[in-house]
């Protein structure tokens, strides 16, 4: 009779456990895992607004005695889309086997949608503006994702009902406008002098706009203090 000691049939198992291949499967189910965190991290989202479709992996794969697989990607910055990445196994620092895979990765957010038609130049308000569940793609980051983002803003072209609101659309209200009739203020040392022009640029407080007196073809600059004040200081 066979008989083979406790201590020995610990090592065999061990060894037989060492030996089997790790199944297709399981690589595949590992290399989903680390995708998912490579992207979170890079992307800097939460796993559930991540989105990742393989497009591309070799079939059949297995491997023996790998203790490590890492998934990297080649890219210093990384955005949504289809893309290459990499998967590295080891085995004790050693290389077993390195290939590339092809990812189609999405953001699936909440971002900020026009309730209604907004005409050019229009204040943007809370009631004109909803929040919606979109799939988003390599330029995910020129959407807006609260409503709180749009506060002081107007429409820069038309915006259709329903169509989700990107950075290209909108701009800050200018504190002083184009065309706008604004006070101006000389200070010198001795006095100061108050009159009304014409701006010719928009701009915010701090900028330095070109005005045209009223009644005047000369053209002067100042800085914006208010959203009717246009400051000039003389020595």
């Amino acid at each position: 009779m066979l008989f083979i000691s406790r201590h020995k049939m610990i090592i065999v198992l061990l060894g037989l456990l060492f030996l089997t291949e790790i199944s297709a499967a399981e690589i595949y189910t590992q290399i989903k895992n680390e995708a998912q965190q490579l992207f979170c991290r890079k992307l800097q989202v939460p796993a559930e607004q991540l989105k990742i479709n393989f497009t591309y992996i070799p079939e059949n794969l297995s491997v023996n005695n790998a203790s490590k697989l890492e998934v990297f990607t080649q890219k210093n910055h990384v955005r949504p889309g289809e893309q290459a990445i990499w998967v590295q196994i080891t085995d004790q620092g050693k290389i077993v086997d390195k290939f590339p895979i092809s990812v189609d990765v999405s953001i699936v957010k909440d971002v900020v949608v026009a309730r209604q038609r907004i005409n050019r130049g229009s204040a943007l308000k809370s009631s004109d503006l909803k929040m919606e569940k979109r799939v988003l793609g390599k330029y995910w980051q020129d959407y807006f994702f609260s409503l709180d983002e749009l506060q002081g803003c107007e429409a820069k072209q038309l915006i259709k009902n329903g169509l989700p609101v990107t950075k290209r659309m909108v701009r800050q209200t200018p504190l002083i406008e184009r065309g706008q009739s604004v006070k101006v203020e000389i200070h010198s040392k001795t006095m100061t002098i108050t009159f009304t022009a014409i701006a010719m640029d928009d701009g915010f407080k701090g900028d330095r706009i070109k005005l045209q007196p009223e009644n005047s073809s000369n053209v002067i600059q100042g800085v914006i203090a208010t959203n009717n004040l246009v400051v000039l200081y003389q020595e």
